[in-house]
Parts: C-alpha cells; structure tokens; sequence
C-alpha cells in the first residue's frame, strides 16, 4: 500500500496543482495534505475541488517537519511518498519507485532525478542523480541530491528512526537529517527517468541564505552526535567532509542571494574544514563569482571554451 503526503501552508494555487499532479498519474496512492496553518483557505479550496479523492488534516502551524510526521501517522501505507507543495509529479512517479521497491527489498529509500522549473514552469535545469544506488557517504558527499519531494521511504525505516525532527530550528534541513538517518539502515536506489518537476520561487525556504545555513549545520552536527559510528576514523573523516561540502552549498545560496561577503565567508570556513574540498568544482567558480562578477567570470569560461 502506499501513501502520498503534501505539507502545505499558505500555497493555495501551487497545492492545487501538486494535488491534480498526483491524482493523474498511472498509480495513484491514497492523498492526504496536511494544511499546516494556513491562513489563505486552502483546506477550505481542497474539499471543494478534490472531495472525497484526497485526505485534507489541518493543524496549527508547525512546520513542515511535524506537518508531514502527521501525514504519515494518518495512514498504515507500508511505502510513504513525499511531495512539497509547490512542486508536481509526473504521471510514471508513483509506479517507478513502487517498481523499485519490489525489485529491491534490501534497499530503504527509492527516488527519481528531478527538473527544475522557475515559478511558471519553464525548465531551468536537472537534479537529483544517475540512476542506480547510493549509500550514506554519496549522500553526505554531495553526490547525490534526495530532496523529499522525490522521496519514497519504507514505513518500517520511518518509524525506525522517529519520522521528521519536527524542531523549528531544522526548519528547512529536516529533510536531510531524515535521508542521512534513513541511510544508516540501507541503501537508496535512484530511478532512471525523472518524474518530479520541482518549482523554485522567491518563496522558497532555500531563499533564506541565513537560516539555511544554520539549519544545514545544524542537521550534520545532530546526525553526527546521535549515533556511534563504530569507526572513528570513518567518522571523523566523514564529519569533516560532509560539513564542507554543507559550507560550499551555503556559499551558493549566499552568493545567489547577492550577499558575496557571506560567500566568501563559507568558501572559507570550507576549504579551513576540509582543504580537498577545492577540487569540487562549485568553489572556484563561486569564489571567481563573488570577486569579479558573474558576467566576468562567464565571459573568462567562454574565452576558455568552457
């Protein structure tokens, strides 16, 4: 059996369409939206247009964390999908990952690359990973992006490791301490073929450079601090890495944002975290960015060739 939860507060217009997304595809598990405070009528809107097809439970606003540990507390599907509000599903999402599920009964987690659209839809770019599986350190690396509306989990591991810390502090980062924790149980297996559209909009939590980073780092030292590894050296090697490949992300969304002081700042504490981090390729070129500016640097690359 599988479930479908939608955290959502104050997206009446983009819900609307993850719910149609969802509700046409060639699978279509049981709905249920979590309206987490909203302000705007969206529970309202839902019942009127989706009736009796989809699930609606309100709460008071408590972020995404709780809202969608409420989701999942509401049904006793044995393989739970994720899906944000402002993003949509194509028709295959459901089916795919419930084929890999089947055909990989070791593996705990199962998702899709993803395309990136800006806020009417149109294509920015790819994400998410080759198609295959991925362990805890291609996770922690950077290697591979499982964002949770690309997400399908085993209820078992789920409730093995307590759902979606629900603090507000981790609002935004929750998600990554769930996948982290999920991987120290299995394996995830990417599918080959994208099948969720994920919108990126002035109102996305990624949007605020700050508490992203705060809440980043916050999420590695919890996952760090919560269990005993039993290699320290792995451990250890681990940490340090992971948190620099965190700081680098960081930079990005300081430089995105225009702050290019904040970006230095982070490239910085990266490279003093773990030196090696300057081969990833998102340092030189977010450095050269943040010094010379994007139209510069741009122009540097064309003369290269690049």
């Amino acid at each position: 059996s599988t479930a479908l939860v939608i955290p959502t507060y104050n997206r009446r217009a983009y819900v609307m369409e993850a719910v149609e997304s969802v509700l046409g595809g060639d699978l279509v598990p049981r709905v249920i939206v979590v309206d987490d405070g909203s302000t705007d009528g969206t529970a309202d809107a839902l019942r009127r247009r989706f009736g009796a097809a989809i699930e609606v439970v309100e709460q008071d606003n408590a972020e995404r964390g709780a809202a969608r540990n409420r989701g999942v507390a509401t049904s006793e599907a044995e393989l739970i999908f994720f899906l944000d509000a402002d993003d949509l599903v194509l028709s295959h999402h459901v089916a795919q990952l419930v084929d890999l599920a089947q055909a990989n009964p070791a593996a705990q987690l199962f998702h899709t690359p993803f395309e990136v659209t800006d806020e009417v839809g149109s294509p920015t770019g790819r994400g998410g990973g080759l198609s295959g599986r991925y362990d805890r350190e291609a996770f922690l690396m950077g290697r591979v992006q499982i964002p949770p509306s690309v997400l399908a989990i085993r209820r078992a591991c789920f409730d093995g490791i307590g759902g979606f810390d629900p603090s507000r502090e981790l609002a935004g980062s929750e998600d990554w301490l769930l996948v982290a924790e999920a991987l120290r149980l299995g394996s995830s297996v990417c599918a080959a073929s994208p099948s969720v559209r994920m919108r990126k909009h002035e109102g996305n939590s990624m949007g605020n450079a700050r508490s992203m980073e705060a809440s980043m780092l916050l999420a590695h030292g919890l996952h760090f601090d919560s269990a005993d590894e039993g290699d320290a050296k792995l451990t250890a090697r681990l940490r340090s890495r992971s948190r620099a490949i965190l700081l680098v992300n960081a930079a990005s969304t300081w430089f995105a944002s225009g702050d290019a002081a904040e970006a230095r700042r982070c490239l910085r504490a990266a490279v003093q975290e773990w030196p090696g981090v300057i081969a990833d390729a998102r340092v030189p070129s977010t450095f050269l960015k943040t010094v010379f500016g994007v139209e510069r640097v741009d122009q540097i690359k064309g003369w290269l060739g690049y």
